[in-house]
């Protein structure tokens, strides 16, 4: 048979591809390639069959051929990245994300996936680093944001776990008014922008009260805050970040980032409505009803805040 034959074959493997029928696709991609045996598409496409029907192990023979005629197929090193995550043989998966840095170094979204990646071999360290080049190159990149911030909580909870309790020459008392001291502490540090000295008051409460209520929480923020260099201010990007906690049901964060928005933009009817909802959601009905007016003021034609605003005073006036 000749190279066209190859071809028609190929082709037709293509079609069926397209239609879902791997099977068939699949038989057409082996005939092309038992005539043309030293053309890299036909093994991808063949990969990509196998990939389709979960049969990673194939799958991986055939990208690795198509690499071996085409070494620097930059589609069969992300798809063996990708099945090897999913087959947790994680070092791997690295390195194929590096052979595809090698290449094309200002991907974000691959620094965003070797992130994930270390953040499942718990090394929070290589993750934080590889989601912070991911904003480097795409500062409004949302997931990596939340990523980021979800790594720094990780690290951080290894950290007061793995920590000694404080020696008995600090002279501190494993007591709650100590924690409570610490805590106290940390809180005006915060309000006075000293963040170095609110983070090691929240760490000293927590060394004696792992569970002190909020001072985790106030430490990942602050956390956050000393390593969210790379945002971008802008409404739009306080909305996505706002909106991403409330989906997380991390209102109280939610509620700190949509505060901020309100000094970056205070005509924001959207701001307003966002904090409505999350008042409504904590039961917090009267502050729910003072930010759904506010909304409704800066736009008279906010339709959903007007009903939520109805169910508010509904709830306000429900007989007890």
């Amino acid at each position: 048979m000749t190279e066209k034959s190859a071809e028609y074959y190929y082709n037709k493997g293509i079609v069926y591809y397209g239609e879902g029928k791997y099977n068939v696709a699949a038989d057409n991609f082996k005939t092309a390639i038992s005539i043309n045996p030293n053309h890299a598409e036909y093994y991808y496409n063949l990969g990509n069959t196998h990939f389709k029907k979960k049969e990673y192990d194939l799958a991986i023979e055939c990208y690795d051929k198509t690499l071996s005629i085409n070494p620097n197929d930059l589609q069969s090193f992300q798809n063996l990245a990708i099945i090897y995550s999913w087959k947790k043989e994680y070092d791997l998966a690295i390195d194929y994300y590096g052979k595809i840095i090698s290449i094309i170094p200002d991907n974000s979204d691959t620094y965003y996936e070797l992130g994930n990646i270390y953040t499942k071999k718990t090394e929070y360290d290589l993750a934080i680093e590889q989601y912070n080049k991911a904003l480097k190159i795409q500062p409004n990149y949302l997931a990596a944001m939340e990523a980021l911030s979800e790594a720094l909580e990780l690290k951080e909870a290894v950290k007061i776990k793995e920590e000694k309790p404080i020696a008995i020459e600090d002279k501190i008392d494993n007591n709650a008014e100590k924690a409570t001291e610490y805590f106290d502490l940390a809180v005006n540090y915060t309000k006075e922008n000293n963040y170095s000295f609110a983070i090691e008051n929240f760490r000293k409460c927590l060394k004696i009260n792992p569970n002190y209520p909020k001072a985790f929480e106030f430490l990942n923020r602050l956390l956050t805050v000393a390593n969210s260099s790379n945002f971008v201010e802008s409404l739009d990007n306080y909305l996505k970040l706002g909106i991403g906690y409330i989906e997380k049901a991390k209102f109280e964060l939610a509620i700190d980032v949509f505060k901020k928005a309100i000094k970056f933009d205070p005509n924001s009817a959207e701001i307003y409505f966002y904090l409505g909802i999350i008042y409504l959601k904590e039961k917090k009905y009267n502050l729910a009803e003072e930010s759904l007016r506010k909304c409704i003021n800066i736009n008279p034609d906010h339709s959903v805040a007007k009903e939520y605003l109805y169910k508010v005073f509904l709830l306000i006036n429900a007989p007890t």
